[in-house]
Order: C-alpha cells, then sequence, then structure tokens
C-alpha cells in the first residue's frame, strides 16, 4: 500500500471544469479558508456512494480535465493520504492493473464528489452547515473513539444543527448524554414534542437519529392507519440501510421479530387511530418491554427509540400520552429566524436577514423558500449586487406582494373587516366577506396576524387589538 500511497500523491489532479465551478461555489457559501477543504469533502461523500466509481452515469460521457489542478500531496493531505487511498482501493473492490489506476480512481472520486455535493446541497435548500453536520453523522472516517461510543459530538449536533429551543435542547441532550451508557445506544424515553407547527419538530427527529447514527423511520398520524404499515415502512428502510429484523423464535403462538436499535418519528400521533395508539402502548413503555402481538407476527422493539409530535396533545389518548416526556417547542422569533437565513447565506447583512425572517412570516420552512427565491432574483435582476434593505423591500412588494412585516394585501383586507365589524366577528363572516374558505382564514391568514399581536380571538369572534387598530388607521 505504501507504493500506491506514494505513486498517489505524486503529480498532479485535475477536476472537470463542471467541478470547479461547484467547488468555488461551495468553499463560498461554506466560508471555508481553502477550496483544498472542498476537495477532499467531495472524496470522501463519493466514497459514500455503493456504485462502482467507473460505471457512474454521472461521469458520463468522459468528463473534461479543464478545471481547478491540485498537486497529490494538496489534494490527499500526507496525514489522511493513507487513509484515502485505503477507502479508495477498498471502495473499488478489484485487483488493481497499474498504479496509474489509483490515481485515476481518485480523480473520478473527486469529480463525482463534486456533483453529489451540488445534489445534495439543493436538497437541503442551500443549508451548508446542515448538510455538513449530516456528513459528520454518516462519515465513515470516524475515529476508532467515536465507533465505540457509538455517537458523533451529540451534543455539538443539538447546537449546530437547532437555533434556539434552549430549553427543548437541554432535555435532549441530557438524554444523549445517558444514551452513551446504553447497549445498544437508544434513547431511555419516549418523547412527544408539542407545540404550534413549524417549530422544528422534525428537525429535532432527524437531529436525534444522527446523534445516535440510528436508522431513521419517518411518518405521519395522517397517513398511518393501521400498526402493519408502520412495519411495512420499518422494514424497507431497514432493508435500504443493510439490515433487518432477526427471527428470534415465538411469542404467544406467532412468530417473533426482534428489531435493531433504531429511530421512529411519528409526526400528528394526534391523528392516529385508537387502535394503531392503542398498539404503540407496550412498544412505548418507559421501563420494561415485552413484545407486542400484532395480527400476523409479534415484535420486540426494546431497542427502538420512539418519537412523537402534535400540535394538539389534548387529543392523543391519555395511556399513550403518559408514557412520554413531553418536550414543548416555541414559536420562533424573527431574530432566530435571521439567523437560520444566516447560516445559509453567510453574506447577507442582519437587516436583510430579518426582512425575509417577516417575508416568511416568522416560519423558517417559508422563510428559506423566499430566501432562495431572492438569491435567485438577486443572479438574474442584480448581478454582482449584495441584497440591501432596499432592494429586498422592493422585491416584497414587487414580487411576493408583501410590505416590511411580510403582510400581503389579503391580510390587510381581513384586519378591515373586523375592524369595520365594531366587535367580535365570526370566521365565517369574515370568510364570507373576503370570498375565500374559512379554512384559509384560519390556517392561513389568523396564525400570523396573532404572532404580530394584532388580533385577538375569543369564544365570541375576533378583534382587533391595539396594535392592530393602530395598522389598518395608518398610524405605523
Amino acid at each position: 500500500m505504501s507504493v500506491l500511497i506514494q505513486k498517489a500523491t505524486q503529480g498532479s489532479y485535475h477536476c472537470s471544469k463542471r467541478g470547479y465551478e461547484i467547488l468555488k461555489e461551495i468553499a463560498k457559501k461554506a466560508g471555508f479558508p481553502s477550496e483544498n477543504i472542498v476537495a477532499r469533502l467531495a472524496i470522501g461523500r463519493s466514497l459514500m456512494e455503493k456504485q462502482d466509481v467507473k460505471t457512474d452515469a454521472r461521469l458520463t460521457p468522459e468528463l473534461d480535465s479543464n478545471g481547478k489542478e491540485l498537486k497529490g500531496t494538496t489534494l490527499l493531505n500526507p496525514e489522511i493520504a493513507s487513509v484515502i487511498v485505503s477507502m479508495v482501493v477498498q471502495h473499488y473492490g478489484k485487483a488493481l492493473e497499474n498504479q496509474e489506476d489509483i490515481k485515476e480512481l481518485i480523480r473520478l472520486h473527486w469529480d463525482r464528489g463534486l456533483l453529489l455535493l451540488q445534489e445534495d446541497l439543493d436538497r437541503e435548500d442551500g443549508d451548508i452547515d446542515g448538510l455538513l453536520i449530516k456528513y459528520a453523522a454518516q462519515s465513515c472516517l470516524t475515529n476508532e473513539e467515536e465507533i465505540e461510543d457509538g455517537y458523533v459530538g451529540m451534543g455539538d449536533l443539538l447546537d449546530t444543527q437547532i437555533v434556539g429551543q434552549e430549553e427543548a435542547k437541554r432535555q435532549i441532550r441530557r438524554l444523549l448524554e445517558e444514551a452513551k451508557g446504553l447497549s445498544p445506544i437508544r434513547l431511555s424515553e419516549t418523547i412527544i414534542f408539542t407545540g404550534p407547527a413549524s417549530t422544528g419538530k422534525t428537525l429535532f427527529a432527524k437531529t436525534i437519529a444522527e446523534s445516535l447514527r440510528l436508522p431513521y423511520v419517518e411518518t405521519s398520524g395522517t397517513s398511518l392507519r393501521t400498526v402493519e404499515q408502520l412495519f411495512n415502512q420499518i422494514n424497507r428502510v431497514l432493508e435500504t440501510s443493510g439490515l433487518r429484523y432477526d427471527e428470534d423464535g415465538d411469542y404467544g403462538g406467532l412468530p417473533l421479530r426482534k428489531y435493531p436499535p433504531l429511530v421512529i418519528f411519528i409526526d400528528e400521533c394526534h391523528q392516529l387511530k385508537r387502535p394503531v395508539q392503542d398498539s404503540l402502548l407496550t412498544m412505548t413503555e418507559p421501563s420494561r418491554r415485552d413484545p407486542s402481538v400484532l395480527q400476523d407476527f409479534a415484535v420486540d422493539m426494546s431497542n427502538v427509540t420512539f418519537l412523537l409530535a402534535t400540535t394538539d396533545i389534548g387529543l392523543i389518548a391519555k395511556p399513550l400520552k403518559t408514557r412520554a416526556r413531553e418536550v414543548n417547542l416555541r414559536p420562533y422569533e424573527q431574530e432566530e429566524i435571521a439567523e437560520i437565513i444566516g447560516r445559509i447565506y453567510k453574506g447577507w447583512s442582519p437587516e436583510v436577514r430579518k426582512l425575509i425572517a417577516m417575508a416568511g412570516r416568522l416560519t423558517p420552512r417559508i422563510a428559506k423558500e423566499k430566501a432562495k427565491d431572492l438569491d435567485r432574483v438577486l443572479k438574474q435582476d442584480y448581478p454582482g449586487q449584495k441584497p440591501s434593505e432596499s432592494i429586498v423591500l422592493e422585491i416584497m412588494e414587487k414580487e411576493w406582494g408583501q410590505d416590511r412585516l411580510g403582510m400581503t394585501d389579503r391580510d390587510k383586507r381581513y384586519l378591515t373587516v373586523i375592524g369595520n365589524a365594531h366587535g367580535p366577528i365570526g370566521g365565517d363572516n369574515i370568510a364570507q366577506q373576503l370570498g375565500i374558505e374559512l379554512s384559509e382564514v384560519e390556517n392561513d391568514i389568523e396564525p400570523y396576524m396573532i404572532r404580530l399581536d394584532l388580533i385577538r380571538k375569543s369564544q365570541t369572534g375576533r378583534e382587533l387589538t391595539v396594535e392592530g387598530k393602530r395598522l389598518i388607521e395608518g398610524k405605523e
């Protein structure tokens, strides 16, 4: 192997022109001090793919070599060159005919990795920090100590990937710390994340799974009709991960399946049918978990971490609710959403990021979509310019039909209808006057009006707050 390492570090490597454009963009967006870091990251990313790099359709027709040139010592870094070369050879899985083959494989992994980085980044809506955390959780370059512990920087992962929610992170961090001492690794408690929509329940679940380095199954109470349906989904995820349940004799006259450690996240669990909730009771016991008997088989889920989420905990059956620890998530503030945007678009000023938070109606998911759209408009209509407050306000008005608070004409008509009522007014009446469905009033308009403290709701109807009256009177 020493000969291969020596040969690999000699001479130079060229990536393709297309690959170099990706390399430059990622290095700039991530704020890396050197593009060489992205080059080595790309090789690592390519090695995560099972497919032989020589047969990968991404690299056909044959790529040009008109991109960046790096010396072998720079691309491979002498300190880790032996690791990279060993992994490339192992990945290829065949005898190498000559020493030039290893250099060609490394070049191909470099180019394929750059293409994969771009694909991954697009799927993450440009969130380079979140993507790097995911790579760290999946990395095959983990050191031996981390492998023995079974986790990678659990507390750091929470802090790096999740903005705010400090109390929730404190509770989860303690459970993750405890999980390090359990064999096999898992959370000792079932969690129910509660709070309004768009407060990061799914992000918490994914981060926990990444921290524990366990397979992740995500489903929803709105789509899950039977518990057997859940296990079909679990089996598909395990198959993708190269795992499966153990056939462990029988229980109650039925074949017993013992499932390996994994994380199961059920969103909107209050929508689960009562029979499904009842089936989960034994599986989510906080202490002893006996096998659960289903229709055609029994299951041992003693090593499985269950995470649930709901926007209305009052609708969850009490037996299931009492088996879990409730972790409440609060709505994000403007500054927190601005920080989330800043992690993706590092060069944008705080004022611009705060405007994007309002354009996203104080919802991280929508704010990310607005930021992505803003980036697209800037590149097309304002080439070479950094976004300024005046430019963003202009785009908000002309492109998105919003003012600096993120309000639309429909929002203002909604407030005017309430203001003209001179007293509490019902949702049906408002919807009729606006010519829209009641669901649009309750789901699209009112949550944001309440966040801005412009209205209040009671059993008798909707009324304007002092701030709401000031706004429609033009005093703000």
